[in-house]
């Protein structure tokens, strides 16, 4: 946990340094009413930005474990080419190259819900050797967190159960790890006896 917990601080510590809303989302980011605008600017990421994963080898294989290299993944296909992924560290990066994979997409709609003067917080959730990044946002009407997955085309209020998840939280650099476990609980479904 100590990894995950230290990638998510970085994530958070670089999403404040935001100088201005980037230029592709200008005209989301306009006032409205709370669900609407936000739900607009959580929507616009998978319509702007392409989301990136898996790899896909010579053949239509994917590969889904890659070797970290710094800050790229370099992906090792069945007949030994190589592929290599560059993650962004920082949000300015991944508005100027328009693509990147879900903690990239949390990252990015983090620093500009901050910038736009919302109360957020980025969420990392992990389970069985897998992660996910996203966020949550303060809903000051009905003084509750609502949970933002700006990776998926309908995003806004979208939660993550997965069986066995554990989740943390952070609201800015400066504060203390929150685990966020009880929040995200898996619940049984009774239609699909034990589906999502």
């Amino acid at each position: 946990m100590g990894v995950l917990a230290n990638r998510l601080r970085a994530r958070v510590k670089a999403g404040e340094k935001l100088k201005c809303i980037p230029h592709i989302l200008q005209n989301v980011t306009k006032p409205g009413p709370f669900k609407a605008r936000i739900k607009r600017i959580t929507e616009a990421f998978p319509q702007r930005f392409r989301f990136y994963h898996p790899v896909q080898c010579p053949g239509g294989k994917f590969v889904h474990r890659p070797k970290m290299v710094g800050s790229k993944e370099v992906y090792t296909c069945q007949n030994g080419s190589k592929q290599v992924f560059q993650r962004w560290k920082y949000p300015n990066s991944f508005f100027k190259y328009r693509f990147g994979r879900g903690g990239e997409f949390a990252q990015g709609l983090y620093a500009v819900l901050r910038k736009l003067g919302y109360k957020a917080r980025l969420l990392l959730g992990y389970w069985r050797g897998a992660d996910a990044l996203w966020v949550e946002v303060w809903h000051p009407k009905k003084k509750r967190w609502i949970a933002l997955d700006p990776a998926a085309k309908h995003g806004y209020g979208r939660k993550f159960p997965k069986p066995g998840m554990r989740v943390i939280s952070l609201l800015n650099s400066k504060s203390k790890l929150v685990n966020r476990t009880k929040d995200y609980q898996f619940k049984r479904s009774p239609l699909t006896h034990g589906g999502y």
